[in-house]
Formats: C-alpha cells, sequence, structure tokens
C-alpha cells in the first residue's frame, strides 16, 4: 500500500490537540473566573466614578473613566479568547465524536423520527435541549409568515451565555423526496427569513431524504453555497446514514 503523505503528521498533531484542550479547560475555567473579577471591579469603579461625579472631582472622574475603558476593553478581550477557545474545543470534540460516531439508523416511524432518535442514541439530544430550557415545535412556526419544518428546535441566548461561549441555537429538519439545487437555494432563503424574524442563529439545517444525490447538488453542498450550515442526511440502503457535508455537533453537545 502507498504510504499516505502527511499521515504521521496528522497522527502527530491529533495528539498535541489532545494535550491543548486538556490544558484549554482549564484556562477556559480560569478565564471565566477572570472575567467575573472585571465585572466586578468595572461595577465598583462604576459605583466610585458616579461619587466623583457627584463631588465634582475631575481628577477621579478622568481617572474611572480611563480604568473602566481599560477594563472593558480586557473584558472584550478575554470574552473573544473564550469564544476561540470553545471553537478549538469543539473542533476536537468534533473529532473525537466522529471517531466513535455509530452510523446505523435506528427504528422510528419515519425519517425525521429516525435521525432524532439518532441524534437522542448518540448526543442525548432532547434531553439535552430540556436541561438548557429549549423548545421544539413540529410543523408550522412563525417566522412573520407561517412556515412549515417537519421538527425546529430552538434555545435563546441568556445573558450569561455569552460569557460561557455559547450562543443561541436552532435546527431546522425538513423530509424532501426530490433534491435540486433550485430546491435548496429556495430552503436557504426561507431558513434566512426565518431565523431573522425569530432572532435566533442558523445553527443546522438538515433535509432528510432516501434519494441519491446529482453530482450537481453534491458539489453544491460540499461548497456550501448556500450561505447557511446546510446539510443533507440519506437513509442508506444499508441501514447507515450519509451526512453530506459533515457538520460538527458543537461544543455544548447539541447536533
Amino acid at each position: 500500500m502507498r504510504e499516505r503523505v502527511g499521515e504521521d503528521l496528522l497522527t502527530t498533531l491529533l495528539d498535541s490537540l489532545e494535550e491543548l484542550v486538556k490544558n484549554v479547560s482549564r484556562i477556559n475555567r480560569w478565564l471565566l473566573y477572570a472575567i467575573y473579577l472585571l465585572l466586578l471591579w468595572i461595577f465598583v469603579s462604576l459605583l466610585l466614578w458616579s461619587f466623583s461625579i457627584l463631588h465634582f472631582n475631575v481628577e477621579d472622574i478622568i481617572l474611572y473613566a480611563f480604568l473602566i475603558s481599560i477594563a472593558l476593553l480586557i473584558l472584550f478581550a478575554l470574552v473573544d479568547i473564550r469564544e476561540n477557545l470553545a471553537m478549538v474545543i469543539g473542533r476536537y470534540s468534533a473529532y473525537k465524536y466522529m471517531e466513535k460516531m455509530s452510523l446505523q439508523i435506528p427504528q422510528g416511524e419515519d425519517p425525521v423520527d429516525r435521525l432524532i432518535k439518532h441524534f437522542n442514541i448518540s448526543l442525548n439530544f432532547e434531553k439535552e435541549l430540556r436541561k438548557r430550557k429549549g423548545k421544539i415545535i413540529r410543523g408550522s412556526i412563525d417566522c412573520g409568515e407561517k412556515l412549515y419544518f417537519d421538527y425546529y428546535a430552538e434555545i435563546r441566548k441568556r445573558p450569561l451565555d455569552s460569557l460561557r461561549g455559547r450562543k443561541s441555537y436552532s435546527l431546522f429538519i425538513i423530509k424532501m423526496d426530490e433534491l435540486s439545487v433550485a430546491k435548496l437555494e429556495e430552503l436557504a432563503q426561507k431558513i434566512k427569513r426565518c431565523s431573522q424574524h425569530r432572532n435566533v442563529e442558523i445553527s443546522r439545517v438538515i433535509v432528510i431524504t432516501t434519494k441519491e444525490l446529482s453530482d450537481e447538488v453534491y458539489d453544491y453542498l460540499v461548497a456550501q453555497k448556500a450561505g447557511i450550515p446546510l446539510q443533507v442526511a440519506i437513509e442508506m440502503e444499508d441501514g447507515t446514514y450519509d451526512f453530506i457535508p459533515f457538520i460538527a455537533p458543537r461544543h455544548d453537545m447539541l447536533p
């Protein structure tokens, strides 16, 4: 067998990434403590700044305004670092997930029901959704207009979620028998309108089908021309799923 170029390098990089993620988890925790301390410092500084304004102490007004500005800049930088670290953890989690994931199609009433059961088995999807006070809607949902989806899950971001590296979450699932680039583009526009109206991120859009994809549709999906995280899940005749393209589960364990 011909040796694959870069195979040893890839193995080394993945081993290094595992060590990095272990350290990132610890660093991430300390960053969170630092953010809380900064928030406390900003709150106290704002109180002192208010007293300075009341007593018209110009030097203190300028000093505290400067300190608050610096603290805010550091706060924004720490939040940005946490988000980037969350991305690192997310990509590593995706790799580990791919390493152990099962693509077996479970028993179920229809393709959508089977796909949700697959996520429940592999990711405890609906359990995690309920834990984060998410909602599930089947059928028509209010998007400024009534739009139909076979399955819709939503978690709205709470005030502290940004500090935890979490964002709002939405999962759209729709069953289609026949796929074409035109139909996928129409669906993408519908999803964009819906997410804007509901003020949530488009975390994942899954089209479930039992049909093979044309080369045109396959190229469209792989090139990610839809402008949204669009994925087709195909129920294969051998009883397994084929996800095109593969989109990694988020670091907070929702698909």
